[in-house]
């Protein structure tokens, strides 16, 4: 993995989850009371000069006007995970565990990850963020001493404000659509966060509307604790910002803030898009494709997505090369995830898979078969199951589409397989 991947947006609770809306949304719709810490004066003095500083010029940078008030609030890691951190885990405890079950079915995580406890602990590494109408900044994580840094955060933040003022969120309904909207945003923001630097390095007269530099590697990104978190949650967690932000600055070049702005009224629908950036300007978007339903009493239907194209690169890079897995995931055309769980534990999904022609789907077949056989190691049993004890997993190619079930059950699998 590069340096570019290991590291961790300031802003972290805009990870999209598989089962629920964005982190961010879910803090948007929360009312909890502000009591800020006790900081040192001088500290406090300097981080309220530069958040002014960059509050006096962000709607120039960016060419969008605030018309309200953002004020700064310095609290701490304590409050963070208290306000933050445990009431989040606490109200999303179920949709938590269905994405554990989603993770571990598609060999991404084992058993022994605890998601719940990761994302409890990655609130600590909170540095800033825009909640509200106002920016909060980590006094253990938010460094003012180091200004070009300290600028870049807060103008990174207060362009999510910006967003909130002019732009309106769309309906977001799958898992690959809140990834598509997330990267749009975060790109924009982590642009803005570049150009506010090059506006206070560079005289103004040397510096293109319609380039930008890339003065700075992030530094005030925080990196994720990788003794504890597999790479896959990384990666998909980090989409937004790394995707994201070669989508807008390619915006931008084309046509400045302008042509950024535009895309927020005709925003990108899926990772496909965002990684392909002429498959948004052709307006190149997906097929619906359907639920498959199992036989059988006793199974609830828990989540029903569209996980795009990006996942199915994680999924498949994790076992495979990322070349591979690259080459294995274009052309994917839609797609439909279900899952569905029972009282006794078990776990049963179906993910069909439509690809925009043979040789695409061949493609994916070949390289799940490579992924499973090479990588996992799982063993092949009876009707095409591959697996051991507790986790099996199956695929048929079906011309364009690719089936692909799983279960904990292997009798319910081996079921479905008899009759698909």
């Amino acid at each position: 993995m590069t340096n570019k991947k290991r590291s961790l947006i300031a802003l972290t609770f805009v990870i999209v989850l598989l089962t629920s809306t964005t982190l961010f949304y879910w803090f948007s719709k929360q009312k909890t009371q502000i009591k800020e810490v006790n900081v040192n004066p001088e500290y406090r003095e300097v981080t309220e000069k530069i958040f002014e500083q960059v509050l006096s010029k962000i709607e120039a940078v960016r060419g969008l006007s605030l018309n309200k008030k953002v004020g700064l609030k310095i609290v701490d890691v304590n409050w963070v995970k208290k306000n933050w951190g445990k009431e989040f885990i606490e109200s999303a405890s179920r949709d938590l565990f269905i994405e554990q079950k989603i993770y571990e079915a598609l060999f991404l995580i084992n058993e022994s990850v605890n998601l719940k406890k990761i994302m409890y602990d990655e609130y600590s590494l909170f540095t800033a963020a825009a909640w509200q109408g106002d920016i909060y900044v980590v006094k253990e994580n938010f460094n003012p001493y180091k200004k070009i840094d300290a600028e870049k955060v807060l103008a990174h933040e207060m362009t999510h404000i910006l967003q909130g003022v002019h732009f309106m969120k769309p309906k977001t309904e799958t898992y690959d659509s809140k990834q598509a909207w997330s990267a749009l945003i975060e790109g924009d923001a982590m642009l803005a966060g570049d150009k506010f630097v090059e506006e206070e390095i560079f005289n103004k007269s040397r510096v293109s509307a319609k380039t930008t530099v890339k003065v700075f590697n992030n530094p005030f990104f925080n990196p994720f604790n990788y003794e504890v978190i597999p790479e896959p949650l990384i990666k998909l967690w980090l989409f937004p910002y790394h995707y994201g932000e070669d989508f807008v600055l390619y915006l931008y070049k084309k046509g400045g803030w302008k042509e950024v702005n535009n895309a927020y009224l005709n925003p990108p629908q899926t990772t496909e898009q965002i990684i392909h950036i002429k498959k948004y300007l052709k307006n190149e978007s997906f097929l619906k494709v359907p639920s498959v339903k199992i036989n059988g009493s006793g199974w609830e239907e828990a989540r029903n997505d569209r996980l795009g194209e990006h996942f199915i690169y994680v999924t498949l890079s994790t076992w495979t090369t990322e070349k591979e897995a690259e080459k294995a995931s274009y052309g994917w055309g839609g797609d439909n995830f279900t899952l569905y769980l029972n009282k006794r534990g078990d776990y049963f999904f179906t993910w069909l898979i439509r690809w925009d022609n043979l040789n695409d789907s061949e493609e994916f077949y070949q390289c799940l078969t490579k992924a499973l056989r090479d990588g996992i190691k799982a063993k092949k049993l009876l009707n095409g199951i591959w697996g051991e004890e507790g986790k099996y997993i199956w695929f048929k190619e079906y011309k364009d589409k690719v089936l692909i079930a799983g279960s904990s059950n292997f009798e319910q699998l081996k079921n479905f397989t008899e009759i698909n």
